[in-house]
């Protein structure tokens, strides 16, 4: 792993955290570098494709855990509408 995208995961990373949602993992070149580090226990991947880091998923509430995957869901499938109680968490 170079650390050139390290460091580039840790910038996603942080965006992510800023913006309230899981780390989506696109671009798809990062993809290997996020499933290391979810095996490391670094990250934590609540559903395929979403990251967050593990210290701060764990101080989420399990509302802010659902508004994080669902705006990680959301940065994945654009195009996706959300209803019934992910709507309502929302």
């Amino acid at each position: 792993m170079s650390r050139r995208a390290d460091r580039e995961v840790d910038l996603f990373i942080r965006g992510a955290e800023h913006r309230g949602a899981c780390l989506e993992s696109c671009p798809d070149h990062l993809h290997k570098i996020l499933e290391t580090r979810v095996s490391r226990g670094e990250l934590f991947s609540p559903l395929p494709r979403l990251y967050a880091r593990g210290d701060s998923w764990n101080e989420l509430t399990t509302s802010r855990r659902t508004t994080h995957v669902l705006r990680g869901l959301h940065e994945l499938h654009p195009d996706w509408t959300f209803c019934g109680i992910s709507a309502a968490v929302a």
